[in-house]
C-alpha cells in the first residue's frame, strides 16, 4: 500500500518543487530587469545632466564672445558702429538675464550707460 501512495505524492512534491522554481526564476527575473531599468534611468540622468552643463558652458562662452565684439563695435571711430554696439550692448543685457545672470546683465548695463557718457 505504501509503493501505490508513494508515487502520486513524489510526482506532486516533483511538481510543487519544479513550480516553486519557477516562481523563484519569474521572481528573480523581475528583479533584475527593475535593477537594469533604474541604473538604465541613472544613466540617462546623468547624461542630460551632462548635456545640460555642455550647453550651459557653450551658451555663457557665445554670450561672453558677443560682450567682446560689442567692446569692439564700442571703441570703434564710427559713431555708426559706435551706436550699433549700444544697442548690441543691451540686446545682450537682455539675453543675460533670459540666461538667469542677473550680475553678467549689470555689467552690461554698466557698460551702455558709460559708453553714452
Amino acid at each position: 500500500m505504501t509503493t501505490s501512495f508513494s508515487q502520486p505524492l513524489a510526482t506532486m512534491l516533483a511538481g510543487a518543487g519544479a513550480l516553486g522554481a519557477g516562481a523563484l526564476a519569474y521572481l528573480n527575473g523581475q528583479r533584475t530587469r527593475a535593477l537594469d531599468a533604474a541604473h538604465h534611468q541613472a544613466d540617462t540622468d546623468r547624461e542630460r545632466e551632462w548635456h545640460r552643463d555642455d550647453s550651459h558652458r557653450a551658451r555663457e562662452s557665445a554670450l561672453r564672445d558677443r560682450y567682446t565684439a560689442v567692446a569692439a563695435q564700442i571703441a570703434h571711430e564710427s559713431a555708426a558702429i559706435r551706436q550699433a554696439g549700444v544697442y548690441a550692448l543691451t540686446a545682450l543685457a537682455d539675453d543675460w538675464h533670459s540666461f538667469g545672470e542677473d550680475d553678467e546683465r549689470q555689467v552690461c548695463s554698466s557698460g551702455t550707460y558709460a559708453s553714452r557718457r
